[in-house]
C-alpha cells in the first residue's frame, strides 16, 4: 500500500514504485475509487511489482557478456546495443532491435512514448537501470528496424520540473546534498554525494527554483558552485561526483599521474588503439575567471579570481553566484575553471575493445596515458576520461573515450598542454 502525497498521480506512483510510468494502468485498474489528482494520504493500492532482476540469476561467461532486462524479463532481440558513461552527464542506452510490423506482439511491445524500465548487465553486474523513451523506427532497403533508446532513472531530472505540489520551491539554509535528496525525493530517486557536501545556502531567499526550471538545470548550477559535477548511478540514482587534485588541493598544479594508476598506455598505431581525433575550442580558453557574490548596485559583494598561468592573452570571465561568502565564491571560480579545461581540449580514442590494460572495463574518471604524434600529443601524456562510448554488434566491439585535460573539473591547473615540446 502507498500513501499519496497531495497532487501524486498514477504515473508518478509507478515511477517511484516500479520505476517506470508504464505501469500507471495496472496501478489506476487496482484502484477504482480513486481520482487524480490524488490528495494527501490516500491509500493507494499497488499490485506486485515487476521482477527486478537479480546478478545471481544470469552467470557470465565472459567479462563483457552484455544483458538487457525490460520490465524484469530477459530481452535478446537486439542486433547492436551502445551504452555511454560519463562523469558529468546521465547515462543512456540504445539498442537496435530486428522489426517485423506484421507481428502483433511486436507492435505491441515496440511503441513510442512506452516508458519502460530497463536494466543493462555487463558481465554479471548491473551497470544502467534507467527507463526506456520508446522505440523509433527506421526503414532502410534492407529491413526494418527500431531503436529503443532509455536513459537513466534520474534522467527524468532533466526533462521535467517539480511538480507543482512542490511548493514553495526555496531550499534556504540547507546543504548541496539535501537540496538535491529533497528535489529527487519527488521522483523517487536516491542521492550520492562525494565527500563533504559544503556550507548551507544563504537564508535570504535566494536558492529558488523558478516553477518552469527544470530539475537537472537547477541542482546542476548549484553543483557547480561546489565543485561538483552531475551523472547517474548503476541503480538509476543521481551522483554528484567531485574530482581533486592528488595533493587534495584545487589550486595547484597537477603533475603525471603515477605509471600504477593509469589505467592504460595508448600509443598511435599500436593494438588496440584504432584512432585519434581532437576537437580545440579556443574560445572556452580565458585567463582570468572571476566569481561575483550576488549583489545590488550599491555593492560590490565577495568576489575571487581565479589565474589561467597557461593563457597569456587578456581573456576575462566574469558570472555570479548565489552565496555570499568568500570561501564559497573562490570554490565557485575554481570550479569555473576546471570546466573550461574540461571543455578546452577533447580528444576521441577508439579502441577495440570494453577492457583496459588491467582487464577492467573502462570507466569514467581514470586516468589513461596518450602518446599520438599524429593528434599534436607529441609526447606521453595523461589524461582523464570524461565519457566512454561502448559499442557491439554481432561481429565486433568498441569503445570511443573522450579524453580530457587531466585537471578537468577539479579547479587546478596543468603543468603543460599536450601539444607541448
Amino acid at each position: 500500500m502507498y500513501s499519496a502525497r497531495a497532487g501524486d498521480t498514477f504515473p508518478a506512483i509507478a515511477r517511484t514504485v516500479y520505476g517506470s510510468e508504464g505501469f500507471a494502468s495496472r496501478i489506476r485498474t487496482a484502484n477504482p475509487g480513486l481520482t487524480e489528482p490524488l490528495p494527501a494520504g490516500a491509500q493507494v493500492l499497488t499490485p506486485g511489482a515487476p521482477e527486478v532482476v537479480q546478478v545471481s540469476q544470469w552467470s557470465s561467461t565472459s567479462p563483457t557478456e552484455c544483458a538487457v532486462v525490460i520490465d524484469g524479463q530477459r530481452f535478446r532481440y537486439w542486433s547492436s546495443v551502445a551504452f555511454t558513461q560519463a562523469v558529468d552527464s546521465i547515462d543512456t542506452l540504445e539498442l537496435i532491435c530486428p522489426f517485423d510490423p506484421n507481428d502483433a506482439a511486436h507492435r505491441q511491445f515496440f511503441q513510442p512514448f512506452k516508458f519502460q524500465r530497463v536494466q543493462f548487465l555487463v558481465g554479471g553486474q548491473v551497470v544502467f537501470t534507467g527507463v526506456s523513451l520508446g522505440a523509433v523506427p527506421n526503414v532502410e532497403e534492407d529491413g526494418v528496424a527500431v531503436s529503443l533508446r532509455a536513459y537513466a532513472a534520474c534522467g527524468v531530472l532533466q526533462d521535467c520540473t517539480l511538480p507543482i505540489s512542490a511548493l514553495p520551491f526555496e531550499f534556504d539554509g540547507l546543504n548541496f546534498r539535501q537540496i538535491a535528496e529533497r528535489v529527487a525525493g519527488h521522483f523517487g530517486l536516491t542521492v550520492k554525494v562525494d565527500g563533504e557536501p559544503g556550507k548551507v545556502f544563504e537564508d535570504d531567499g535566494k536558492v529558488s527554483i523558478q516553477a518552469s526550471d527544470t530539475a537537472l538545470d537547477f541542482l546542476s548550477a548549484l553543483a557547480a558552485q561546489r565543485n561538483y559535477v552531475l551523472t547517474s548511478t548503476p541503480d538509476g540514482g543521481l551522483w554528484a561526483r567531485q574530482f581533486v587534485s592528488p595533493d587534495g588541493q584545487t589550486d595547484t598544479l597537477i603533475k603525471a599521474q603515477a605509471p600504477a594508476q593509469l589505467a592504460a598506455r595508448l600509443v598511435q598505431g599500436e593494438p588496440p588503439l584504432v584512432s585519434v581525433s581532437a576537437e580545440f575550442n579556443p574560445q572556452q580558453f580565458y585567463s582570468h575567471i572571476t566569481a561575483l557574490e550576488y549583489a545590488d548596485v550599491e555593492s560590490a559583494g565577495a568576489a575571487f579570481t581565479a589565474r589561467n598561468t597557461l593563457c597569456h592573452t587578456l581573456r576575462p570571465l566574469n558570472f555570479a553566484v548565489q552565496d555570499a561568502e568568500t570561501a564559497s565564491v573562490k570554490t565557485a571560480a575554481l570550479a569555473k575553471m576546471g570546466r573550461m579545461f574540461a571543455g578546452m581540449a577533447t580528444y576521441r580514442a577508439t579502441v577495440a575493445t570494453w577492457l583496459d590494460a588491467k582487464g577492467r572495463r573502462w570507466a569514467p574518471g581514470a586516468a589513461v596515458s596518450l602518446h599520438a604524434p599524429g593528434a599534436m600529443v607529441y609526447s606521453p601524456y595523461t589524461f582523464m576520461i570524461r565519457a566512454v562510448d561502448f559499442q557491439r554488434d554481432s561481429t565486433s566491439e568498441s569503445a570511443s573515450l573522450e579524453l580530457v585535460l587531466p585537471v578537468a573539473f577539479t579547479g587546478a591547473q596543468p603543468e603543460r598542454l599536450p601539444w607541448d615540446s
